[in-house]
């Protein structure tokens, strides 16, 4: 059911348990994390355009692969930071300087653009006549490149049965943003809660009470600044900032936590106060309730949790598929009487 449905049914469900299922310790709904995602500076490579490989690459089973920078495990360790990814990213799409057809294409239709993607897609900048002319000119000047990601977005995206994943679109000027997608610490303070508003259906709705910590800002900042140094002495290219990105903790408020990644709330823990499920999914307190999916997740790591779920989901049942072909131990005890 997910981060956020799995707390509040376990916390609506107080008819027998006065705080809720499993809620002895007051940690179901805790924890909440997401990922710390956003998109932040610009990258110029050096070099001609076809010297940047940033499109996905597809394994033998047809999966669609990409490419990320990372710290190295020791330079996590030296500073104490937790695990964050970068990626090569269009450059931003409302600064019409970037002369591709293409983000002016989707500047253009942005109100056509749902908005878990156009809030990242478009700037929060009202834009000016100026601007809205100078994409018009973008896409009229570049008609070829505009047509080709129209076509592709049909074919491998529209209709595909395996779905192209994001946008990936080749800037004409070698002018790139950098994606990042980071891990977030557990935070006891961040949770869902039920609030006292009911849905249509009669159950209490969710309140949900996201919060950061420092290190959170302070892995996407040093890994932000150790990326830069090692691209400039490499002689790669030059990584900046915008002068609306020299806060980092601004940049991850703008973004905020990721929309489609919802983790912990129902952590999984040794005891039942250090957790509300054990290492097999069990609820604490009671002998026949198992949660599977990213809400037992202890700590979020920084990658899509869906792969990690659907090994919870496989490794739960075969726990279960074990405990069902258990034959229960029964003594029997025949009691002999002597007959003469």
């Amino acid at each position: 059911m997910g981060g956020i449905e799995t707390p509040r049914l376990l916390l609506t469900s107080d008819d027998v348990h006065a705080a809720g299922v499993g809620n002895a310790h007051d940690l179901v709904g805790r924890y909440y994390m997401c990922h710390i995602a956003g998109t932040i500076g610009s990258l110029q490579v050096a070099g001609p355009t076809d010297s940047v490989w940033h499109v996905y690459d597809v394994a033998p089973d047809g999966t669609y692969c990409r490419r990320r920078l990372s710290l190295r495990q020791d330079v996590q360790e030296q500073y104490g930071l937790t695990n964050a990814v970068f990626r090569l990213h269009h450059p931003r799409i409302a600064d019409p300087r970037h002369r591709t057809g293409p983000l002016s294409a989707i500047f253009l239709a942005q109100r056509f653009i749902s908005y878990e993607y156009a809030r990242r897609l478009v700037s929060d900048v009202p834009p000016t006549a100026a601007t809205w002319m100078r994409h018009g000119l973008n896409a009229a000047c570049d008609p070829v490149s505009t047509a080709r990601f129209l076509a592709h977005w049909v074919r491998d995206r529209t209709l595909a049965d395996r779905k192209f994943p994001s946008i990936i679109i080749r800037p004409r000027t070698n002018l790139f943003s950098l994606d990042f997608h980071a891990e977030q610490v557990p935070n006891p303070e961040s949770r869902v809660g039920l609030a006292t508003a009911r849905d249509r259906f009669g159950n209490r709705q969710v309140r949900v009470d996201w919060r950061y910590r420092r290190q959170d800002v302070e892995t996407v900042a040093k890994s932000f600044a150790l990326l830069r140094e090692d691209l400039a002495e490499q002689s790669i290219g030059r990584l900046s900032l915008a002068g609306d990105e020299s806060d980092i903790e601004a940049v991850v408020r703008r973004d905020g936590a990721y929309g489609g990644h919802h983790i912990g709330t129902v952590r999984m823990g040794a005891t039942e106060r250090t957790g509300v499920v054990d290492p097999d999914g069990k609820v604490f307190g009671m002998n026949n309730l198992y949660v599977a999916g990213s809400a037992v997740f202890p700590t979020s790591s920084q990658a899509n949790p869906t792969l990690t779920i659907v090994a919870m989901a496989l490794r739960l049942a075969g726990h279960l598929q074990a405990m069902s072909a258990r034959t229960p131990a029964v003594r029997t005890v025949q009691h002999y009487a002597m007959v003469k």
